[in-house]
């Protein structure tokens, strides 16, 4: 089980590269390993910023779902 210790950011490191090896306790002991990639997909963590406090805009009943209405 991989865990981490803090929220990862996807500004400050895209990806992670982890090298896991495992060892047992025979004799001799024998091992393996693998490399692990990481890869940290980005959200929208950015608050949205508004130039107006208030804005008055006037939708036709008819407008589709999706059209932009104001800019």
């Amino acid at each position: 089980s991989i865990s981490v210790a803090d929220d990862l950011d996807y500004e400050v490191c895209k990806d992670f590269f982890l090298k896991v090896e495992a060892v047992d306790g025979g004799t001799p002991p024998l091992k393996s390993s693998t490399i692990i990639s990481i890869d940290v997909m980005d959200v929208n963590d950015n608050a949205p910023y508004f130039s107006e406090e208030i804005y008055n805009v006037l939708v036709s009943e008819d407008t589709a779902s999706g059209e932009t209405i104001i800019r």
